[in-house]
This record gives C-alpha cells, sequence and structure tokens, in this order.
C-alpha cells in the first residue's frame, strides 16, 4: 500500500488544456501541499494524490530537505517523472 499525500500544481489555462489533452504533467513537476499557493503560478490548479515516497522538496526555494517540516511550511516539492492527472 502506497502512502500518498494530496498535493497541488498551478499552471496557465493553456498549459492545463495541453495537460488535459496528454493525460500527464511533464517532469520535473512542482507541487505545493496548499492550494492557495498554486494559484500564484497560474489560473488553474491540479489536485493530485501523489505517492510521498515520490516528492522532493525544492530546497532552491526552501532551506531544508526535510518533507514532513517542508509540507507544514507549504513549501514547494518536485517529481521526477511524469505524472497523471
Amino acid at each position: 500500500m502506497t502512502n500518498t499525500i494530496t498535493l497541488y500544481h498551478g499552471t496557465t489555462n493553456e498549459a492545463a488544456e495541453q495537460i488535459l489533452k496528454c493525460g500527464y504533467i511533464q517532469s520535473p513537476a512542482y507541487f505545493t501541499p496548499k492550494e492557495e499557493n498554486a494559484h500564484d503560478y497560474g489560473g488553474y490548479v491540479f489536485e493530485i494524490d501523489i505517492d510521498i515516497e515520490k516528492i522532493n522538496v525544492d530546497t532552491e526555494s526552501y532551506n531544508s530537505d526535510d518533507v514532513q517540516e517542508a509540507l507544514e511550511d507549504g513549501a514547494s516539492f518536485f517529481i521526477n517523472e511524469r505524472v497523471m492527472i
């Protein structure tokens, strides 16, 4: 059984059309645990349940690689593979 977490991916409406057409978000894909933060990246937000083992803290925008701490703070995460929607 996988341990999943709900994360959000914000993007432009134009990019969202392409994502919906192909069925996945291209890697590297960036996410946030806070839906309101995802809206900063565009007018369309995807809500995705992701295996927690696949997420990486974006240490360029957050000063720790502790996943639990970063989740609580609403940090940005990335995944190095396609993410199916």
